[in-house]
């Protein structure tokens, strides 16, 4: 698999494809009991369970199908053996093997999609989601881009790099605050970095855009006065990493600023609790690192990060809006798709949230957490 990381990551990256090709496989199947028995390996994100299980005749029906599945993740570099050995049926399917390779990732904020957005059945997507699921918090920062801004503790001179910049609003309106200073924006996908650049006037001489990876930051140590990250750690295979790379690039005395959701506190009221409490669990277990908001403080302490700050913010809906219309409603079929929702309960779920909306009940809460840190040495 091609891809922006190399190594222990790429091989993380590389697991969760194989959750999806598991899950996807899976659906394929009218044996509900092989289906739960692959999810539930799925969701622990360790190859090998899932492998042994099947190995060892837990799933071994689906082996089938497995067998390509793997090899079109790993290729030649895991031994299947073992498995191949415990195939009940002919093998070498090219039809089904050739199914499982160059699949274009579905438009979805899970899936690892947010790292492979250039991969996704349309990139654009994300490009709208972004407009629309920060248009209100965009609006306050135009309103006073000083005051938006006043955590960064920014003066004139500094470099700032938003890691993970996407479309660069926020960073053109803090480039003017930090001049004659620079103000940089990278990101993983060269749909955002095109987009941003394309948006960015002539005129905006210290505001640049370039395709990076959080995990191998492209500027000299101690180069960086100002580092802010939105909404982006949850996505990042091995966040200890990338963090280790912003204490490198940032100078002493500068400050780091990231803004997370704690998805465990997602509230979706739905008349069943049941299905309510469902959606917010499979929320933190889709996305990668949906909790990681609490683990967040101390993996800046252990990076060397100190000064560190929290503060939380509840988001309240009572109508649906663009959380409702950008996560919320397209959930519901990757949930279905994996199993987590049946076809009737999506059907109930997103009914129950319209004519709750339609009688003044509809009720979504999340906190969203500032998280700054300074290095100091």
């Amino acid at each position: 698999m091609r891809g922006p990381y190399d190594g222990s990551v790429r091989f993380a990256i590389e697991i969760k494809r194989l959750q999806r090709v598991v899950c996807k496989l899976c659906a394929r199947t009218d044996l509900p009991a092989l289906r739960c028995i692959a999810l539930e390996y799925a969701r622990r994100i360790d190859a090998c369970k899932i492998t042994l299980a099947l190995a060892s005749g837990e799933g071994e029906s689906l082996l089938e199908y497995v067998i390509p599945a793997l090899r079109a993740v790993w290729g030649d570099t895991v031994n299947l053996t073992a498995l191949d050995s415990r195939l009940r049926v002919a093998k070498g399917n090219p039809r089904r093997e050739a199914c499982m390779t160059n699949t274009r990732i579905p438009s979805t904020a899970f899936a690892d999609a947010w790292i492979n957005v250039d991969s996704t059945e349309d990139p654009g997507f994300f490009v709208q989601l972004l407009d629309s699921t920060r248009a209100e918090l965009l609006e306050r920062a135009r309103r006073s881009p000083a005051e938006f801004f006043a955590p960064l503790e920014i003066r004139a001179g500094h470099r700032v790099l938003d890691v993970g910049c996407g479309t660069g609003d926020f960073l053109r309106l803090l480039a003017p605050l930090v001049a004659p200073g620079s103000a940089v924006g990278i990101d993983l996908s060269e749909t955002m970095i095109a987009e941003a650049q394309r948006r960015t006037s002539s005129g905006s001489s210290n505001v640049s855009f370039q395709v990076g990876n959080a995990l191998d930051l492209p500027f000299e140590s101690r180069s960086i006065d100002r580092l802010t990250a939105t909404q982006v750690l949850l996505h990042i295979p091995d966040t200890s990493a990338a963090l280790a790379e912003m204490w490198r690039v940032l100078a002493p005395g500068g400050l780091v600023a990231f803004g997370e959701i704690d998805w465990g506190t997602v509230a979706v009221e739905c008349t069943d609790r049941e299905l309510g409490r469902r959606f917010t669990r499979l929320a933190c277990d889709e996305l990668r690192n949906g909790l990681i908001v609490r683990e967040l403080p101390c993996l800046l302490r252990n990076v060397g990060f100190d000064r560190i700050l929290v503060v939380p913010e509840v988001q309240l809906s009572l109508n649906p809006d663009a959380f409702y219309r950008w996560f919320i409603e397209p959930s519901m079929p990757h949930f279905k798709r994996i199993g987590g929702f049946s076809p009737a309960e999506v059907e109930f779920f997103l009914a129950d949230m319209q004519e709750r909306a339609s009688q003044g009940r509809y009720f979504c809460s999340r906190t969203y957490y500032s998280i700054r840190g300074s290095r100091s040495a």
